[in-house]
């Protein structure tokens, strides 16, 4: 989700739109990498290292990032049942990837993740559930025509795992 609120509200104005400050994400997001690289050498590890890992099953994760981006993005007037196993399929295949690759060190959280949101997609039948005011402050509709991976849910299961809070608008995502 997308929100400006997040970047702070001057003034208490919180319905007032507030203008995008992308040099502030940038700054934010660069210092974060930063923070994550800085943290490899002081646990003992290599950067370099990661140029020797070697993914099996590779074109998986690449089949499903793809068909995420043409659901979400491009094809979007799918009919829904087929718009919703489509989401689903792209996380078993995400998943698939993960436990050939399991051996690789932090692979497996991200794989509990991804298994935490398909479980929760599951539940609510093919999307993931997020508040209306995640949905509004990130510039989206709470009504969608045609398939969307996030949703307003009238009466959401798992809610605590959804997209209940928003990333704001001006990051690069």
């Amino acid at each position: 989700m997308r929100s400006r609120r997040l970047l702070g509200v001057p003034n208490g104005k919180e319905n007032e739109k507030q203008p995008a400050i992308p040099g502030a994400a940038y700054m934010l997001l660069a210092v974060f990498l930063l923070m994550c690289l800085l943290t490899v050498p002081l646990f003992g590890g290599r950067i370099g290292a990661l140029a020797d890992l070697s993914f099996r099953g590779l074109g998986l994760l690449m089949a499903a990032m793809a068909a995420q981006i043409l659901l979400v993005s491009v094809v979007t007037d799918v009919p829904d049942s087929l718009a919703k196993a489509v989401h689903l399929a792209t996380y078993i295949a995400a998943g698939a990837f993960v436990w050939l690759n399991r051996r690789i060190a932090g692979l497996s959280l991200i794989g509990f993740g991804g298994v935490l949101n398909f479980v929760t997609i599951t539940a609510n039948d093919g999307v993931m559930p997020a508040t209306r005011a995640a949905l509004e402050s990130a510039g989206l509709s709470a009504t969608t025509e045609g398939f969307s991976n996030s949703v307003s849910v009238a009466h959401p299961k798992l809610f605590f795992l959804g997209d209940v809070f928003a990333i704001p608008g001006s990051w690069p995502v």
